[in-house]
């Protein structure tokens, strides 16, 4: 992919790279510090073919994602998913093929994932003070983490000084990190694209990307994240909404797939942009493999 080249040339301190890609540090960096690591160690892994830096690229990436896994199981059982059940949804997620290859190539999406997890987690258990310490953090993951700030305000909790003391915070974590990469970087200033300009550039393609969603091959890369396992989620909105199972936060899921739907639009690019809800996505499935599991166990009595 185009895009790991990037991310590679950013873990070895070289950020003229895109625009797009230059200001999602986190990964990149520590990467490198791992490689420098695994290089003090094995020296003769350092050669043409990027061994030592894609390994380590791999060994952060599967931290992060290991972590979201773990915050997903907490949220499944929140929700009063029993364990067997907990853990298909595990595998759901870990087997998707976005999350496969957030794993195995050098890019910066697990920390993305980690980032929605995390606001996710601690906003339904009202962890105020706890996602107010790490929001500046998580906003340095990727731009498109900003919309879900302000998500935990749909709950009254949230609605508080320290909370809106640190949005402003991570606000300023963003721009300023921006500025920081952008001063000690060498490409022109005419190349360089500021955040507003990258919404601006996305809504000039708007119309043509939503032409786009109309074509067979926007249809395969809507399968991509979760595959025919879709098709169960739409069966377990349904179910819910007529059986009332589960107890679930409607306003903060809509919220989520409304952002997810934007971002679809903006970018061109189905698969990844509707990966961004997959957390209701998967209590869907759940809740539908769980009801249909239920109805043949019945019949079979």
């Amino acid at each position: 992919m185009k895009d790991s080249i990037s991310y590679i040339n950013m873990s070895q301190g070289e950020y003229d790279v895109k625009p797009v890609h230059k200001y999602r540090f986190a990964i990149p960096y520590l990467a490198g510090e791992i490689d420098k690591l695994i290089l003090s160690i094995n020296p003769k892994l350092d050669n043409k073919n990027n061994i030592s830096i894609r390994l380590s690229f791999y060994i952060i990436n599967f931290i992060v994602l290991t972590l979201s896994a773990y915050l997903l199981f907490l949220i499944l059982e929140f929700y009063k998913f029993n364990t067997l059940t907990s853990l298909i949804g595990l595998s759901i997620f870990l087997s998707s093929r976005i999350v496969v290859y957030s794993a195995a190539t050098p890019l910066v999406d697990s920390f993305y994932i980690l980032s929605l997890t995390s606001i996710f987690y601690l906003m339904i258990r009202h962890k105020v003070l706890r996602l107010a310490i790490v929001l500046p953090i998580l906003t340095i993951s990727k731009e498109t983490i900003l919309p879900f700030l302000f998500l935990p305000l749909i709950l009254a909790v949230f609605r508080n000084k320290i909370y809106y003391i640190s949005i402003v915070l991570s606000i300023l974590v963003f721009v300023f990190s921006r500025k920081y990469i952008d001063l000690n970087s060498s490409v022109n200033i005419i190349e360089q694209l500021n955040f507003i300009e990258v919404i601006s550039y996305h809504f000039e393609y708007l119309k043509n990307n939503v032409l786009q969603l109309l074509t067979f091959k926007s249809f395969f890369d809507f399968i991509h994240g979760f595959s025919l396992f879709l098709i169960f989620a739409i069966h377990g909105v349904y179910i819910n909404y007529k059986k009332k199972i589960y107890n679930l936060p409607n306003a903060i899921f809509i919220a989520i797939f409304l952002v997810s739907i934007l971002f679809i639009f903006l970018s061109g690019n189905f698969g990844r942009m509707l990966f961004t809800a997959y957390i209701p996505i998967i209590v869907y499935i759940l809740i539908s493999i769980e009801y249909l599991a239920q109805q043949i166990f019945v019949e079979n009595q």
